[in-house]
C-alpha cells in the first residue's frame, strides 16, 4: 500500500519544489506541475509532487490525519495500561 503525504510548498526553483511536511522542508520534483507556487497545498509521494490540493481537499486531509493521530494516541495509551 502506498500513502501520499500532504505538505505546503515553501518555494519553487525550476523543477524543484521545497515542501514542508510536519515541520521539515525537503525538495520534491515538481515537473508535473509547472504552475506550482509557494503556499499551495500538495500531495507528495516517492520524491514527487503528485497533486495540487484545493483548500477543501486540504482541509479534509488535515482532518483525517488529525483523527488518525487521535486514534493512535488512544491506542498507545491503552497499550501502556
Amino acid at each position: 500500500m502506498c500513502v501520499s503525504i500532504p505538505g505546503t510548498v515553501q518555494s519553487v526553483d525550476g523543477p524543484v519544489a521545497m515542501v514542508e511536511l510536519a515541520g521539515e522542508v525537503r525538495p520534491y520534483n515538481g515537473l508535473l506541475f509547472p504552475e506550482l507556487e509557494g503556499g499551495e497545498r500538495v500531495l507528495v509521494h516517492a520524491g514527487m509532487v503528485i497533486q495540487i490540493l484545493t483548500p477543501e481537499e486540504a482541509a479534509e486531509i488535515d482532518a483525517a490525519f488529525e483523527e488518525l493521530a487521535r486514534l493512535d494516541a488512544g491506542w498507545v495509551a491503552q497499550s501502556e495500561e
